[in-house]
């Protein structure tokens, strides 16, 4: 019998105070998302897609976990709340670590992808269990299994250094424009890029997939700058 296909996607998201005056665009993106996602189940019904929701700030929240994207309904404005601090470290291990126990059969059994979507916007400043060290090692292991893929969307920092230190591939490193078009426009880029993937893991072979899963963000500059321009011109 041959192996299910089965995509997780797994989004980190920033609920620290300075995302509150993008709060509406946050929730609109991954509203977006979730479209997005429940739209390639139908193109591509070879493939599972499962959703995972974690939002942190000087606290680590799991809205849900491994949730089936036919099921996934709409991020209310009531489950995310930005205030406080960032937890930035603590967020990463606790739910790649929850997430990993949670499929523990399924990556025995089928051929599984985790892309874990990293999205904030400033410096980590409030961990409590992990280090960078720890995370940084936790994302090489996982890596080296390659079922998992880690992405780094973020602003207001040096994201590729950040990313670096992290073990974040530099071709999954999205740079955005603090703001409220900023943030539409790095959402609706990483929703591409989640596309993107789906069709790579439908036509392409082992390597080949291995190679844009460490690659998921090549055309961010264009889609990002593309999506941006988009949203400007419908301000205007």
């Amino acid at each position: 019998m041959s192996k299910r296909k089965i995509n997780h996607y797994l989004l980190i998201l920033d609920k620290s105070g300075s995302m509150q005056s993008v709060k509406n665009e946050a929730i609109a993106g991954f509203n977006e998302q979730v479209q997005t996602i429940k739209d390639l189940t139908r193109k591509y019904p070879k493939q599972e897609f499962k959703v995972s929701l974690v939002t942190f700030n000087h606290e680590v929240d799991t809205v849900f976990m491994n949730q089936q994207a036919e099921e996934l309904e709409e991020l209310k404005k009531s489950h995310y709340n930005p205030d406080g601090m960032t937890a930035l470290y603590d967020a990463i291990g606790l739910s790649t670590s929850s997430l990993k126990n949670e499929i523990e059969d399924e990556l025995k059994k089928e051929d599984v992808k985790i892309i874990v979507s990293i999205f904030t916007d400033g410096y980590e400043n409030s961990s409590k269990e992990y280090k960078i060290s720890d995370i940084a090692e936790s994302i090489e292991a996982l890596k080296k299994t390659k079922k998992w893929i880690f992405t780094y969307i973020g602003t207001n920092q040096d994201v590729v250094a950040v990313a670096k230190k992290m073990n974040v591939a530099t071709g999954n490193v999205g740079i955005y424009n603090v703001g409220k078009i900023g943030t539409q426009s790095a959402f609706r880029s990483a929703s591409q890029s989640i596309s993107n993937y789906a069709q790579a893991r439908s036509v392409m072979d082992k390597t080949a997939l291995d190679n844009a899963g460490e690659n998921m963000m090549e055309s961010w500059d264009k889609d990002y700058a593309k999506e941006e321009k988009a949203l400007e011109e419908d301000e205007k």
